[in-house]
């Protein structure tokens, strides 16, 4: 008896753990602009994507700043060559990064080329992307 009610407990869990599972091309932002205008949505989209890049370039921005007036000595055995380094790395790795993005959006909105759900499944997965990435750069510390 024991056992056919953990089959059906774990049963049960496996199946909402799955039902909670969505694209990372899914985005509520992008549902509300398409909601609210339909087909005329790309005014509203065009401002959803702006607001994301401008929001993780001003974090980029931010924490190369902070990185580049850092004071290496509070390191233990700090060099400015370490720093020169780490301001270097996260300058090309931010490149590689939104190459990446770039590329992995495309690699999931691939069902939806030559429909027009392809800009709206892009455009949610860049928006999701982003998000990701400006948590990722916030949890950078010195």
């Amino acid at each position: 008896m024991k056992v056919i009610i953990l089959f059906i407990s774990l049963l049960f869990l496996g199946n909402s753990a799955c039902a909670a599972t969505k694209s990372i091309s899914e985005n509520n932002d992008v549902s509300q602009c398409i909601k609210k205008y339909g087909e005329s949505n790309d005014e509203c989209l065009g401002i959803l994507n702006e607001k994301s890049e401008s929001k993780l370039n001003s974090v980029y921005n931010t924490k190369l700043n902070e990185i580049a007036s850092y004071d290496y000595t509070r390191w233990w055995r700090g060099t400015q060559e370490q720093k020169d380094r780490m301001l270097a790395t996260y300058k090309q790795n931010q490149k590689e990064w939104i190459q990446y993005r770039n590329n992995y959006c495309e690699l999931v909105s691939t069902q939806a080329m030559g429909t027009h759900a392809f800009g709206e499944d892009m455009l949610g997965c860049i928006l999701n992307m982003n998000t990701l990435r400006i948590d990722q750069i916030t949890r950078i510390k010195l």
